[in-house]
């Protein structure tokens, strides 16, 4: 009869162990399918800008729209007049993804939110703009300060009989 009652022992351990092992799996796995069906998806960072685009001229009457004094001074005062092309126009750009925007002249706009190492490895944002002729050659790629507020005329194209000078303003 020992041996008997030793073989049930094994036995006993045996299925004790299985049994162990089936329920901490089961649990984990339910652990695991609970954890990601109710963890909320971390929602993109975006970065608001908008976009304003102004044409210059000569004529002698000066004009520089009131929210944009900066075109009233050096470099952009070799044009006297600024006439605003279209409405200003928003946009929510994801992070590190880039979006095209035509401008009137036929060139295009890519502007891209990125976040860049600064010299004490801190990450810091960054509006990426990139700007192509009608050809596809690139006119420029310059990193921008991205904090609210912060207003950038990057570049001014030969536009009709004048510029069309490219405003960015972060919200």
């Amino acid at each position: 009869m020992g041996a008997v009652k030793t073989t049930e022992k094994v036995e006993t351990t045996r299925r004790s162990a299985l049994r162990w092992l089936c329920m901490s799996a089961a649990a984990l796995t339910l652990t695991a399918t609970s954890v990601g069906s109710n963890a909320a998806p971390t929602p993109t960072p975006t970065l608001s800008v908008q976009l304003s685009l102004f044409a210059g001229t000569t004529s002698g009457k000066p004009n520089v729209p009131a929210g944009w004094p900066e075109l009233g001074k050096s470099p952009w005062n070799s044009y006297d007049t600024y006439v605003q092309q279209g409405a200003t126009k928003p946009f929510a750009l994801a992070l590190s993804t880039a979006t095209t925007e035509s401008l009137p002249d036929g060139s295009t706009l890519e502007m891209t939110y990125l976040t860049v190492a600064d010299a004490n490895g801190t990450q810091v944002p960054k509006l990426q703009l990139v700007i192509k002729n009608k050809a596809g050659s690139q006119l420029l790629s310059a990193k921008y300060a991205a904090s609210k507020g912060a207003r950038h005329l990057p570049i001014s194209l030969p536009y009709q009989t004048g510029n069309l000078v490219v405003a960015l303003q972060v919200l």
